[in-house]
């Protein structure tokens, strides 16, 4: 999964909201730089910052101690625990890299580290162009939503590097001289993705066939990142079109594909027409084609469960996971109501005529739930931030229907928990490394002892149920040997009965009311359906009882003993899976599928690389020399390299442009942060640059850094202001994570700086005020912040303090505190409205080249320095100077999903933009004379003169802080002209 998707793999406990609003506080200096370098980078489109530098890796884990192996082709680091699970490792890699540098003819001239950790249950890896991968050991098994995958037979280390490593191997392949400086993507994420795919060792298997079906049968069977399934079907179904190239072209195509080149840069679609002889676009269609005639033949001749079932009617899109409450009057769901939401709990009161309430919209539940026998509460999994900041499961229930949340583990890795009928006891799934057993817990979660006892990082056993007396659990196991089957064991006396043991792939068993069957989901007819058996199991397939025979993925989730009927989910299309009782006493016997006339219909399903990873008990020992101590900071490299841009002015006068670079560098696990920009410019004939330095290694992160720069700051009294500003500064971040929530922080910065103000263009402000002439000055700065954050409220205070006894040449204090509040119209968060509020004030000395008041231009006006962009208030709609030492201001907005300009303009609609309509208020005023303009008016906040200003901004949030906001304001008051404004702006 490659590096831009690391953040997807997070989506599950993260919404849309989550994802643009949290953000943490760097020092004020690294900010005005740091930050807004990546701005520059930014402007090129917001996913183009691979998400790996802001990812769960090993930094700000002190406990964490890495070691390293060697291989002949790799280098194995991983942290202490995982000693034998790296051993288990090194030989998979060796023959990985033998089949996928053989099928793809690159062979690596250098060793690629693969990081093995466990710290955070984080289902994914990820890789860094053709440098190194990452792997979570938590692997992805069976438990993505609705089970659209399962991987075959294949457990995760052997899968994970062969597809990692295939994406290395990509990137070696179309390497161009630009990748050296910033690594953009040089082939879609699909064929990326799809070839990774494919080159993993199970082949197609007939799970991978579910989010194709769908999609095809919904006429929505496209490959862009809108809609339901995106991620899935980017896999899938590049795998699918990756597969149709190699049938039709040959596997020698994709690797012509990877290697062409015609000039200084790799272009996809013409490697693909240079080598196929036909337009991407047509290969496309066609494939489109051959997908839409199989899929939906097959469809076609299975039932349609809407003729088989009864809808129940929820008013969601998505209905994830369910649970029927023990009255049988209630059902508790995991849903969304619309396919681009967050995924929250809701409860139905009744299944023929409501709709379902919402509980709670805190994400990362689990799509597992249990109900309390006495009906009181809903049990789930969730992920959280545990004792050390690391991603765990643990075990939650939520009072219904009030929806409080109580934590009844504590860093337990604990999935899957399942209720006893006696109230007394709970089962569950504790992950280790990458297998798993059974547990029991009292019901209150403590007396955690084993049920099962496989102690065995390749054996993973989850979905338990408890059988209505109590005696039994029921369990899905992946085998070692790759299969998936279901068992039991007898809670007495931890013994386990096989009850099925010849699948590929059966999965979540369900009691019936009466205990004396199980229903389970198989795949043993190419589709996912639901079949029953005895609860003493079967010896032969023939002994099942089949119930459904559908192709729209029937998942059970809990049998009604007062209707005697199973509650079942299916898709209805790409955008909607819906829930449905199913009569418990139906049969059906499956259809089977019409033959097609022509194999072009299906060649792509059985091709297959000429090489395949083998099983592990084929692969020979590999030769490993270490272990050897890891050094993080041998590792920092660079990780892009970009131009800057900005004016420059000469002491005289003259003006110019500046021009220069900005480098970030940065080690593998980001324990280490560089960044340097440096700036040359032909009006001033100045060498101007900064370096900062963030060292991750310990619980708060470390910041320092310094530098000369020279450029646009501002504009003063209609004159562009130019500065020279030597710097030095030092700081300590805090990030601390609320326990239970994954939205909710507190951002603690404390730190001090030193700064030389001086004033370039002094004579061209010789003709204004001395009160709003810029002055120079030595500053040594105390600064503290605090910020609480969460996806709809963020909150404040920071304060600087200067003082001419710790050897400032003024003695000043500057507070200020915001609130921000966003309040979404209905559930869909992508409409909403909000308000902002901030205060400042100002005592002792004033700065008059960074005055506190209202300014009359944006960020870019009459100059512009993307080396250091400072945040500037401004009502919109007034374009006049207020000057004060306290500052209030309010803000009221409207926001809506933008629909009419994305879609006139395509490039908008890549950064998700918001129409916004807006109210601003706000006054200045000087409520005492500062030291050093001692001819201020002063007046009381009554005799302030409030400024109100109305209009409309087209917004794109770039995140980082920053959103980039262009459109049109105007003063409540007669006669005001129309102000149109571009700017950068920074909310908290």
């Amino acid at each position: 999964m490659r590096l831009w998707t690391l953040q997807q793999s997070v989506e599950f406990f993260m919404s849309d909201v989550h994802r643009k609003r949290m953000r943490t506080k760097s020092p004020p200096h690294s900010r005005e730089r740091l930050c807004y370098c990546f701005l520059a980078f930014l402007l090129l489109g917001p996913h183009t910052i691979h998400a790996q530098l802001f990812g769960l890796t090993g930094a700000n884990h002190p406990e964490l101690h890495w070691q390293e192996i060697e291989t002949e082709h790799f280098v194995l680091v991983y942290h202490q625990g995982l000693d034998s699970i790296a051993r288990v490792a090194a030989p998979i890699a060796e023959e990985v890299y033998h089949v996928v540098t053989t099928n793809l003819e690159t062979p690596l001239t250098k060793r690629i580290r693969i990081y093995l950790s466990d710290n955070d249950e984080e289902r994914n890896a990820f890789a860094f162009q053709d440098d190194y991968i990452f792997i979570w050991l938590r692997g992805i098994i069976d438990d993505n939503l609705f089970s659209l995958r399962a991987s075959g037979t294949s457990k995760w280390l052997r899968t994970v590097i062969t597809h990692e490593f295939t994406h290395i191997v990509i990137a070696k392949a179309t390497h161009t001289w630009i990748d050296n400086f910033l690594p953009l993507p040089q082939i879609p994420r699909w064929f990326n993705e799809g070839m990774a795919r494919y080159m993993e060792p199970d082949g197609w298997t007939p799970d991978l066939d579910v989010p194709l079906r769908v999609a095809a049968v919904s006429s929505k069977l496209h490959l862009g990142l809108e809609d339901f399934l995106a991620g899935t079907l980017l896999y899938e179904g590049g795998q699918s079109l990756v597969r149709y190239i190699a049938a039709t072209y040959g596997d020698s195509a994709l690797v012509k594909i990877l290697k062409y080149k015609s000039g200084t840069f790799y272009n996809f679609e013409e490697a693909v027409h240079a080598t196929t002889k036909h337009s991407l676009n047509t290969i496309y269609e066609e494939w489109h084609k051959n997908l839409n005639v199989y899929y939906n033949t097959e469809f076609g001749q299975k039932e349609d469960i809407e003729d088989v079932t009864r809808k129940i009617p929820t008013g969601l899109d998505i209905v994830g996971a369910a649970r029927l409450a023990p009255d049988g009057k209630r059902i508790a769901i995991l849903g969304k109501r619309t396919p681009d939401e967050a995924t929250k709990l809701f409860i139905l009161e009744n299944d023929t005529n409501s709709s379902a309430k919402l509980v709670t919209g805190e994400p990362g539940i689990e799509p597992y739930l249990s109900w309390s026998p006495d009906g009181k509460y809903v049990l789930f999994s969730k992920v959280r931030f545990g004792d050390h900041a690391n991603l765990i499961y643990d075990l939650y229930r939520c009072e219904i229907p009030g929806g409080e949340l109580e934590r009844i583990t504590s860093d337990a890795r604990l999935e899957y928990p399942d209720w006893s009928p006696d109230d007394k006891t709970i089962v569950a799934a504790k992950f280790h490394r990458y297998g798993s057993d059974l547990v029991l817990l009292n019901a209150d979660g403590t007396g955690e002892r084993n049920l099962t006892h496989f102690n065995d990082d390749d054996v993973d056993v989850y979905s338990p149920r408890w059988s209505p007396d109590g005696r039994s659990v029921a369990f899905s196991i992946f085998r070692k040997n790759g299969m998936r089957d279901i068992a039991s064991v007898t809670v007495s006396n931890s013994e386990i009965h096989d009850l099925t043991n010849d699948s590929i792939n059966d999965r979540y068993p369900i009691w019936s009311p009466n205990g004396d069957s199980i229903v389970f989901i198989s795949f043993q007819n190419q589709s996912p359906n639901l079949y029953a058996m005895p609860r003493t199991g079967i010896t032969q397939r023939t002994e099942l009882h089949e119930l459904t025979d559908a192709a729209s993925n029937v998942l059970a989730w809990d049998w009604s003993k007062n209707k005697d009927s199973i509650l079942i989910t299916s898709f209805v299309s790409r955008n909607s899976v819906q829930m449905y009782w199913l009569s418990a006493h139906r049969s059906v016997a499956s259809a089977p599928m019409v033959a097609l006339e022509s194999k072009k219909y299906t060649a792509w399903r059985s091709v297959r690389w000429p090489l395949v990873t083998r099983t592990p008990d084929s692969i020979p020992s590999a030769i490993i020399s270490g272990p050897y101590s890891y050094n993080s900071l041998a590792h920092v490299k660079p990780v892009f390299a970009f131009p800057l841009i900005g004016t420059d002015k000469s002491n005289d006068g003259r003006s110019g442009t500046q021009w220069g670079l900005t480098m970030l560098l940065s080690d593998e696990m980001q324990k280490h942060l560089f960044q340097f920009s440096t700036l040359y410019g032909t009006a001033s004939n100045t060498l101007s640059y900064d370096l900062e330095y963030a060292n991750n290694q310990l619980l708060p992160t470390i910041s320092i850094g310094g530098g000369n720069m020279l450029g646009f700051q501002n504009v003063l009294e209609d004159i562009a202001y130019y500065e020279r500003e030597p710097n030095a500064h030092l700081g300590l971040n805090f990030i601390f994570h609320t326990p239970n929530s994954l939205i909710k922080l507190h951002a603690v910065y404390v730190g001090g700086e030193w700064k030389q103000l001086e004033p370039w263009n002094s004579p061209a402000f010789e003709s204004i005020g001395p009160e709003h002439r810029p002055i120079a000055a030595s500053l040594v700065n105390l600064i503290a912040h605090y910020d609480f954050l969460t996806p709809l409220f963020q909150g404040g205070v920071s304060g600087i303090y200067s003082d001419k006894k710790i050897g400032s040449d003024l003695t000043y204090a500057r507070f200020r505190a915001f609130i921000h509040h966003e309040f979404p119209l209905g559930e869909d968060e992508h409409n909403m409205i909000a308000f902002i509020a901030r205060g400042e004030a100002q005592t002792g000395d004033e700065i008059p080249q960074d005055f506190l008041g209202f300014y009359k231009y944006d960020q870019f006006g009459e100059g512009f320095n993307l080396a250091s962009v400072r945040a500037q208030e401004r009502l919109r709609g007034i374009r006049r100077y207020y000057y004060g030492n306290r500052l209030l201001m309010g803000t009221f907005e409207l926001r809506e999903r933008d629909e009419f300009f994305s879609s006139l303009v395509p490039l908008l609609k890549a950064f998700e933009p918001q129409l916004v309509e807006f109210f601003d208020m706000g006054t200045t005023w000087y409520a005492n004379a500062p030291t050093n303009n001692p001819g201020a008016l002063v007046l009381p906040l009554s005799s302030t003169q409030w400024l109100k200003t109305a209009g409309v901004e087209l917004r794109s949030e770039l995140g980082f802080d920053i959103s980039l906001d262009g459109g049109v304001g105007w003063e409540l008051v007669k006669n005001s002209q129309a102000d149109w404004f571009f700017r950068v702006s920074a909310d908290l």
